[in-house]
C-alpha cells in the first residue's frame, strides 16, 4: 500500500482472500469499529496476527486453514472477541481488551504434540456472554484431548491453557476421547496393562491439583471403577471450596452394587459439599446435603 494512504472514515471493514500487513493497514483507519477476517481463506504476514486499535469495538477471526504463531491484539475499546484459530507450535498469545463483554475463542492444534500424561490437547474453546442488566452470565472452558501414547512429549498442558485464559470463567468442561488400549472399554474383558504401561501415569492419586475456584463438577457416564474412585477423591481433596458434585452412572453401573456403595462412602466423608446421583435414565436417586 503507498505512503500516506488512509483511510479516516473507515468503520467496518471485511477481508478474505488476501495477503495483509493488518498491523499496517490499521494505522491507517483511525475510526474503525468491526473488523473481520473471513471466510476462512486469509494469510497474515510471518503467520503473525496483530491487531492494534485505540477505536475496534468487534473483532472476528475465522481462519482455521491458516496456521497462526502469534495472536497479539491491543484494543481498549474492544467489546466482542471471536476468534477461530488452528495454530502452530510454540504459538504466542496476548490480548489486552479490558473491556470486552463477549468472548467465543476457538483454537485447533495441529500434528505437533501438546498436552498432559497420555493426553494430547485436540482443541479448545473459552465462551463468555455478559449480559447487560442481567445477573446471569455464560462463561466456560472447553478442553477437547486424547490419549496417545505412541507420540513422545513434553508435559507443557499448564503454559497452554494459561495462553487461552483471556477471560474468566465459571465452569470446566473436559472432554476426553479414549482409543486402543487405554480406551477404557465396558466391555467385561478388558486388556491388561504391560509393565510401566504409560495407560498409569507415576503418582497420580498423590498429586495435589490447584482448583482453588472450582465451585461445582458434574461427571457423565460414572462406572465406579477404582480409577474413578480415586479421581473423584483427588477433586475433592483438590478444590477447596467445592460446594456441589453431581454423578450421573453408567447405565451398567446399578444402585446395588460395589461400585455405586462407594460413591456413597466418598459423599460421606466430604460431607461439606452437596453431592446428587442420577441414574443414567435421568431418575434421581439420592442426595448428601452439607
Amino acid at each position: 500500500m503507498p505512503a500516506g494512504v488512509e483511510f479516516p472514515a473507515l468503520e467496518t471493514l471485511s477481508l478474505s482472500g488476501c495477503i495483509v500487513d493488518l498491523e499496517s493497514l490499521l494505522s491507517r483507519c483511525p475510526r474503525l469499529v468491526v473488523l473481520r477476517l473471513k471466510p476462512r481463506w486469509i494469510w497474515v504476514e510471518d503467520d503473525d496476527l496483530t491487531v492494534h486499535s485505540a477505536s475496534l469495538q468487534e473483532l472476528v477471526v475465522d481462519t482455521e486453514v491458516t496456521w497462526i504463531s502469534r495472536v497479539d491484539i491491543i484494543a481498549p475499546m474492544l467489546k466482542q472477541l471471536t476468534m477461530s484459530l488452528c495454530l502452530c507450535e510454540e504459538f504466542n498469545i496476548s490480548i489486552l481488551a479490558p473491556m470486552v463483554e463477549k468472548v467465543s475463542w476457538h483454537c485447533r492444534y495441529g500434528i505437533d504434540p501438546v498436552g498432559f500424561d497420555l493426553w494430547q490437547l485436540e482443541r479448545i474453546r473459552l465462551q463468555k456472554d455478559e449480559r447487560q442488566g442481567h445477573e446471569t452470565e455464560l462463561a466456560f472452558l472447553q478442553i477437547h484431548a486424547y490419549n496417545t501414547i505412541f507420540l513422545p512429549y513434553v508435559d507443557n498442558f499448564a503454559h497452554e491453557i494459561e495462553n487461552h485464559i483471556i477471560a474468566e470463567f465459571s465452569v470446566l468442561e473436559l472432554n476426553l476421547t479414549t482409543k486402543g488400549h487405554v480406551s477404557l472399554t465396558r466391555s467385561r474383558e478388558k486388556e491388561a496393562c504391560l509393565t510401566n504401561c504409560p495407560c498409569e501415569p507415576m503418582n497420580w492419586r498423590t498429586q495435589i491439583i490447584a482448583l482453588t475456584s472450582l465451585g461445582e463438577v458434574e461427571i457423565n457416564g460414572f462406572e465406579g471403577e477404582d480409577h474413578a474412585l480415586d479421581f473423584q477423591k483427588l477433586i475433592f481433596k483438590s478444590a477447596p471450596i467445592l460446594k456441589r458434585m453431581i454423578v450421573k452412572l453408567s447405565g451398567e453401573v446399578s444402585t446395588s452394587n460395589d461400585g455405586c456403595n462407594k460413591i456413597y462412602d466418598i459423599f460421606k466423608v466430604y460431607s461439606s459439599v452437596d453431592c446428587y446421583i442420577y441414574h443414567s435414565s435421568g431418575k434421581y436417586i439420592c442426595v448428601f446435603h452439607a
